[in-house]
């Protein structure tokens, strides 16, 4: 499983990857690989419908369409930021019309 880990850094989506892994493997090790694909749907789907953390939906999208780590994370940022001053223009807009209020 490692082995499978390990090589798919930055080379392409795990499906992909996946597919290509269980062709060329033993019997013995397409469990561990059916095991490993199930392990990343089940994160993708935590990161996409339970969790609300916009950057970490970004990052997990770019991962799952086999972007690069570094590449993942650079583009999880610079999507981050403005969401990230967003809210705090909401936070702060909020804040001014409590105020404001009688």
């Amino acid at each position: 499983m490692a082995l499978v880990a390990g090589a798919a850094a930055g080379r392409g989506p795990p499906l992909k990857l996946h597919a290509s892994a269980w062709r060329l493997a033993t019997p013995g090790k397409r469990r561990w690989i059916a095991v490993e694909f199930a392990a990343i749907v089940a994160w993708l789907a935590a990161a996409w419908f339970l969790l609300e953390v916009s950057c970490l939906w970004w990052h997990a999208t770019a991962m799952a369409v086999g972007t690069a780590r570094p590449a993942a994370t650079e583009f999880s940022f610079l999507v981050g930021i403005p969401t990230l001053l967003a809210a705090g223009a909401l936070q702060v807009f909020s804040s001014l019309v409590i105020i404001a209020a009688p």
